[in-house]
């Protein structure tokens, strides 16, 4: 494309990006539906395929996302929205520990415990009981936080590195378009109460909670067991980029910790690497910020290890945090029953204890 067309579409596709935001936020007005805002994190966002918009041509630009027809900007289908929530209530190693991650994270919204029967209740409540008015409806962007800067876009340049063969030899980068980080997204349900039969009454504002807990923890598109999709709670002001939305500009991760950068993971053994600060507790652990714990891991996800701290406490190690190189899939390196340290981490939210091996 030459410079002077790539110049005038760059400049439609902001005056139509800008419209549409406004546009969004006038009709958001009146409309009986819950709003969650939040926005994404480093590195980003990749959403479904892309392969719609893909023609085949060779050295073409990969999407990594499902692009709105008219406007040409990214977002998640609700069938998307739905299928990803669902997915989170049959999560787990095994039929007995399939519910524990749902339970568990009720029970802490909650203060209350939840029993298994309620959770498989609960799935079919809201996502399979034509008599509940619950509905998914796409997520699309609002803008970006107020301190990403005059020049953010809400798209940019990332690569992936495939492998055929011999893994190290000859890397072939291949570029793609990804949601920048700072892009805030908002998901919206059509929500109501939610009665279990022989069960308890689950308020609406407790199905925001929860949902708003498994976007946080699973992530959003492809790729979230490398770090794609994570989000964050976002409540502060909104701008629109001065810019074209896609930006040309290649990404610029920290130095050596994008998986482009590293050397593909083989099954090894993860070392108990010994506290350089802090003293490692057992029994009645402390679990301040800083503290160096032990726990047995009780089961592994694509995105973290749930650690047993003991005295009825659990502990996560995200994926991102779970060793000093990049992890591609955590049951390569770690097994239920293993004992591991961690370091307590700020957690992203109150009720959690997040953990580092990684901060070790």
């Amino acid at each position: 494309m030459s410079e002077k067309n790539q110049t005038y579409l760059s400049n439609i596709n902001a005056a139509i990006a800008g419209a549409v935001i406004q546009q969004g936020k006038q009709k958001d007005e009146g409309l009986d539906f819950t709003r969650v805002r939040m926005k994404t994190s480093y590195p980003g966002v990749l959403i479904g395929t892309g392969s719609a918009h893909e023609t085949g041509a060779k050295n073409e630009m990969l999407l990594g996302f499902t692009l709105d027809y008219v406007t040409g900007i990214p977002y998640l289908p609700g069938s998307s929205l739905k299928g990803l929530l669902r997915s989170a209530f049959k999560f787990g190693d095994s039929k007995e520990s399939e519910t524990e991650y749902i339970q568990e994270t009720l029970a802490a919204i909650t203060g209350k415990d939840v029993r298994k029967k309620n959770i498989e209740d609960l799935e079919t409540a809201l996502f399979a009981d034509p008599d509940n008015e619950i509905v998914f409806l796409d997520s699309f962007i609002q803008g970006m936080t107020a301190d990403a800067g005059e020049n953010a876009a809400y798209m940019g340049i990332d690569y992936i590195t495939p492998h055929k063969g011999d893994p190290l030899k000859n890397p072939i980068p291949l570029p793609l378009l990804r949601i920048n980080p700072n892009v805030v997204f908002d998901f919206r349900f059509h929500l109501q109460d939610v009665k279990i039969k022989d069960g308890p009454v689950y308020p609406a504002e407790t199905i925001q909670k929860l949902f708003t807990e498994i976007l946080k923890d699973f992530g959003i598109g492809a790729k979230t067991h490398v770090g794609y999709g994570m989000l964050e709670d976002y409540r502060g002001e909104i701008s629109t980029p001065a810019c074209h939305p896609a930006d040309t500009r290649p990404a610029q991760p920290a130095p050596n910790t994008h998986p482009a950068n590293q050397a593909p993971v083989h099954h090894r053994e993860v070392p108990h690497t010994p506290a350089r600060q802090g003293t490692v507790h057992t029994g009645l652990q402390d679990l301040s910020e800083g503290s160096i714990v032990t726990g047995t891991i009780s089961s592994i996800t694509d995105f973290g290890l749930f650690i047993d701290l003991g005295n009825h406490k659990r502990g996560m190690v995200h994926i991102s945090q779970a060793a000093n190189h990049y992890v591609n899939n955590l049951h390569d390196e770690f097994e239920v029953g293993q004992t591991v340290q961690a370091r307590v981490i700020k957690p992203k939210k109150p009720d959690q204890i997040a953990l580092s091996i990684k901060q070790l």
